[in-house]
């Protein structure tokens, strides 16, 4: 059971970006320092939108320094906000938003997925 755990917390850290893989740590480590200064900072910028959620997924590519925004929000206003946060960093010359804004689920599906009353106020059978 101990090995499932830390197998857990291995893949949670990789996932988090708190451990990167070998591979990916050699290629950092040949890029140039205000590269890697710049990645880092658009990557905070991103996490501290207000409207950031998990329910949307923001990456980016360089291309020198041009960034391209890549990704899936449910908000509009956080694509604007994203497009913004990055055109202020220093070292970023243009910014291409590619974001997709995800549309908002119908009234309809809603309201089809309300819990019956009867269903909860039935009491647990144990079998």
């Amino acid at each position: 059971m101990a090995i499932h755990r830390r197998i857990a917390v291995a893949l949670l850290a990789m996932a988090v970006g708190l451990v990167s893989l070998p591979a990916e740590t050699t290629a950092q480590n040949q890029e140039p320092k205000a590269q890697q200064n710049m990645v880092k900072e658009i990557r905070h910028q991103l996490v501290l939108l207000p409207w950031y959620s998990v329910f949307d997924n923001l990456a980016f590519r360089i291309e020198g320094s041009k960034v391209i925004l890549i990704g899936q929000v449910v908000r509009p206003t956080l694509k604007s906000d994203a497009e913004g946060a990055v055109k202020s960093i220093e070292g970023v010359s243009s910014v291409q938003n590619d974001i997709e804004v995800l549309p908002r689920p119908s009234r309809n599906v809603l309201t089809t997925f309300k819990p019956r009353p009867d269903v909860l106020s039935r009491p647990l059978r144990v079998a």
